[in-house]
């Protein structure tokens, strides 16, 4: 099976304090990895692009959270949390100087909205039933659809050294050690860098000398791209160790394989 698809509908309802939670509804799509450039009949062996794999998922979501008393009423509808989300990830394995695998990877994460938030300093008197606040933060709700988009790439290169061992006699045929080195590297940019405009700075006092960053879509249904530039360099080893004894039971070969170290 090729395709997946998965679509819920979940109410709770707290009869103490009036509360109820919707999801209306939750849509789950993914795609089993498959390869774009490949053919369907394989003629000769594979190319580079051949082995170029793509993974797909998708989720959409619509929730409420309100009182029963507005359940189905326009003041409902306003207060909806909803959009979209896709995932995307390609990875491209390619040998290098025949003994080396290389393998580079970018995962994408799409995000649709349907409005985004607008914060400023306002310069006035906000009264309330329990306070009054000189000077405060406003947000306004934009409407209207937008993306935010992030992305990583990664890369890793690995081989393996074979080291044998045989005996002609006792009961030990061979001892055979794998080593497997492994080093790779990972980036992600700053998203909340200007240039992608997914934050904005409000200031926070009349003389416009302090202000702060924010998301415009904090606390949204899927969040936002994340902030600041990320990197990291891995790297690791790992042993396997094995005999070959002489086994009664295998009438082929006579011998059977015994692993004394995995993945050390």
């Amino acid at each position: 099976q090729k395709y997946f698809l998965t679509v819920d509908l979940s109410h709770s309802q707290n009869t103490i304090d009036k509360t109820v939670s919707m999801t209306l509804p939750q849509v789950s799509f993914s795609v089993n990895r498959f390869y774009p450039f490949r053919k369907k009949e394989k003629i000769g062996q594979l190319k580079w692009y051949d082995n170029v794999s793509v993974n797909y998922s998708m989720n959409a979501k619509n929730y409420i959270s309100t009182y029963d008393s507005l359940l189905f009423k326009p003041e409902m509808y306003s207060q909806m949390q909803n959009g979209f989300k896709h995932n995307v990830s390609v990875s491209s394995p390619l040998k290098i100087l025949k003994y080396f695998n290389m393998t580079n990877s970018i995962t994408l994460t799409d995000r649709m909205y349907f409005e985004k938030l607008d914060k400023y300093w306002v310069n006035s008197t906000l009264f309330t039933e329990s306070d009054t606040t000189v000077g405060y933060v406003k947000t306004d709700t934009i409407p209207g659809f937008n993306n935010e988009y992030d992305f990583n790439f990664s890369s890793s290169v690995s081989t393996r050294i074979y080291g044998m061992l045989g005996f002609k006699k006792g009961p030990i045929k061979a001892i055979r050690h794998v080593i497997s080195p492994t080093i790779g590297f990972s980036f992600r940019p700053d998203f909340g860098a200007a240039g992608w405009d997914y934050y904005k700075y409000h200031y926070t006092n009349d003389e416009h000398t302090d202000s702060i960053q924010y998301s415009i879509h904090d606390r949204f249904i899927f969040g936002g791209a994340p902030r600041g530039k990320s990197g990291s360099v891995n790297f690791g080893i790992s042993n396997n160790l094995e005999i070959k004894v002489r086994s009664r039971k295998d009438t082929i070969t006579g011998y059977k394989k015994i692993k004394l170290i995995e993945n050390f």
